[in-house]
This record gives C-alpha cells, sequence and structure tokens, in this order.
C-alpha cells in the first residue's frame, strides 16, 4: 500500500511472476492500518479487499472494502466512534448470513478500554462487542480454531500490563462474547508476536504460539502453549546473538520433516553481519527442518505461507533491498531455495 500525490491511497497486486495483475485505489483523508482479505462478495469471482483505516479529521475508524479485480468500492463498514483502532482480523460467518465477519481490536480514547468490535461484513451489523481488558496495551491479534465446538473461531488478543509490562494472551469466543483462557507470559521473556496452530500435545485443543525474546541473553525463541490448560509445553530457541525482525516474522508451514506435525518459522537477523534468515523448526522436537537464507542486503518486513508448487509449500517473504524497493520473494520450504520474486513501488 503506498499513498499518491492526490492523498488517495493505492494497494498493488502482482503475480508470482512479478508482473501488475491489478491495483486499487482508497479514498483519501484516511490513515491505512491493515489490509484484509475478504471472500466475494459481489460474485463475480475474485475476494475483495479490505483496508483498516483511520480518519484524519476525528480518528475512527473504518473497514473500506473493494474488488480485488476491478477496484470498485462495495462498501465501508465503520467501526464505533472515539476508539483508535489496532488490529482486525476476518472471521468466518457467525450470523448466517452468508458472509464473513470483519472484528477490529481497538482502545477506547479517554479510558483505555481494549474491547473487539464484531460486525457482519456484508450488512454491517454489530454481531458482538466484547471488554478484552482494561489498563493493558494491545500488542497483536490472531485466529484460534474453534475451542468450544460451537462453530466459531476464537480470537486471541497479545496484551501488556502498563504497570510492569508483563504480557499475557486473553481468548475470546466472538459469537458469546465469553473469555475462554488467558495465558501469562514469564517476567523475563519480552513477547513480539501471536499465532496459533493445530493440536500437537493430545487434547484436541490447538495451540498458542508466540515469538519471544529471552531478556537474560537475547536469545529468540517461539513459546508453545496449551488452550485447554493455558500452560506452556513447549519452547523452541532459535539463534543466538540475533534479533526478530518484526513483530510479523512468525508464521506456520506445513511439515517438511516428516513426522505430520507443521513447521514453525521464524525470520531473525545475524548480528554479526546483519544477514537475515527464516528458520522452520518442528515444534515436535525443536529440530531445525529448514534455513532459508536471505540475500545479503534483503530485509524482511512479513512471512507467510503461500500455496504448494510441486508438492511443496512456498516462504514468502516480503521485504526491501539495498536500492531501496520493497519485493516479495517466495522460497521453496524445503530446500530453502528462491522460486519467485516481485518488486512493488516504494511508499
Amino acid at each position: 500500500h503506498k499513498y499518491l500525490a492526490d492523498g488517495t491511497g493505492r494497494t498493488q497486486i502482482r503475480q508470482s511472476s512479478g508482473s501488475i495483475f491489478g491495483g486499487v485505489r482508497y479514498t483519501k483523508g484516511f490513515e491505512a492500518k491493515d489490509i484484509l482479505n475478504l471472500g466475494d462478495m459481489n460474485s463475480n469471482g475474485y475476494p475483495e479487499l479490505g483496508m483498516l483505516k483511520s480518519r484524519h479529521s476525528d480518528n475512527r475508524s473504518v473497514v473500506e472494502v473493494r474488488d480485488s479485480l476491478t477496484g470498485e468500492k462495495i462498501k465501508d463498514v465503520w467501526f464505533s466512534q472515539n476508539y483508535t483502532a489496532r488490529y482486525a482480523t476476518v472471521l468466518n460467518d457467525m450470523d448466517d448470513s452468508g458472509h464473513e465477519e470483519i472484528a477490529v481490536l481497538h482502545v477506547h480514547d479517554e479510558t483505555g478500554e481494549v474491547s473487539l468490535q464484531v460486525r457482519d461484513g456484508f450488512n454491517r451489523n454489530v454481531i458482538q462487542n466484547i471488554t478484552v481488558a482494561e489498563g493493558l496495551w494491545p500488542m497483536g491479534l490472531t485466529l484460534v480454531p474453534d475451542m468450544n465446538a460451537n462453530g466459531s473461531q476464537e480470537v486471541a488478543a497479545l496484551l501488556m500490563q502498563t504497570t510492569d509490562s508483563r504480557v499475557l494472551a486473553e481468548v475470546v469466543d466472538p459469537l458469546t462474547g465469553e473469555s475462554l483462557q488467558t495465558v501469562w507470559h514469564p517476567v523475563g521473556l519480552s513477547v513480539q508476536g501471536i499465532t496459533s496452530m493445530q493440536d500437537i500435545s493430545g487434547n484436541g485443543i490447538a495451540e498458542l504460539v508466540t515469538l519471544v525474546t529471552r531478556k537474560s541473553d537475547g536469545l529468540i525463541g517461539a513459546r508453545l502453549s496449551d488452550l485447554e490448560s493455558g500452560k506452556s509445553f513447549q519452547r523452541m530457541w532459535y539463534r543466538a546473538n540475533s534479533k526478530v525482525v518484526s513483530p510479523v516474522s512468525l508464521a506456520i508451514f506445513d511439515d517438511v520433516s516428516g513426522n505430520g506435525i507443521p513447521e514453525v518459522g521464524v525470520a531473525v537477523m545475524r548480528l554479526t553481519d546483519g544477514r537475515q534468515v527464516v528458520q522452520l523448526r518442528d515444534p515436535d522436537t525443536g529440530r531445525l527442518a529448514t534455513n532459508v537464507w536471505l540475500a545479503p542486503g534483503f530485509m524482511a518486513q512479513r512471512i507467510v505461507p503461500l500455496p504448494a508448487v510441486d508438492g511443496v509449500q512456498g516462504v514468502g517473504v516480503l521485504g526491501y533491498t539495498r536500492k531501496a524497493k520493497f519485493q516479495a520473494r517466495i522460497y521453496n520450504a524445503e530446500t530453502g531455495q528462491q522460486r519467485a520474486s516481485a518488486y512493488y513501488p516504494m511508499f
């Protein structure tokens, strides 16, 4: 996403070959916060893009939904006034409208209350307002597979206590508003990111995965917590003498080590020379599955799993080069070899 000279925003879409597929322009007068991928709403066979934005004049948040093929504006989904949006995600259909829901984690401008507002992405009706916490600062948001068998995905908010900087994850049911679990992190860990993965502990409940750094020595790790008990049962350590690239340098990838368990990928930067690597590790054994080394001078900003080619999943890395060009690169998750790349205009 970038801003144009007239103040409008533009998102550019490219194919993995690097050729331009299309572009979507958004209304001016707003600050872009995030891009959401929504299902097809106008029956033309292409998904929609939702831009989470805050209006300059009053800070009110809206998701502007546009067709990814034509750029046509489909609708604005407005959220409550007097709140500052921090994160957003897309939920499966909970009200039988046939369309997905949009959940926004926001903070009240005066009281500091953190709440999750869920709206129907098509008819814009409020499905749920959930007070998550007070006196805490939002640090991330992720989806969790259904824990209580009511057909709704759960939402986990990563939060930090403003009094002592201790971090917790609060898991709520966006359909009922019920709090399902609270996962605390030790004071000796700083937490940079959050995601979830399928059950590997054998109790049928999904696991929570957080990206952490040990304060005593700076060692980077992934911490797995069982969401039935709220207890941590596994930690994987990645590289010493490195640092976390960004809060979105954590992702779950298909199994490449052959034991049927997905891998946990983390992008880190080596402090000695600044070179970056995406490490995929087996969460059952903690062993390294794949090293995806990035070319010197390429700085990762986000990593994502991509669809398989010839039966092997791709590791997608969005970053920028020494020549200040944004680029998306795709790597083979088994070999670490680069498959394709596409350049984007700078912001």
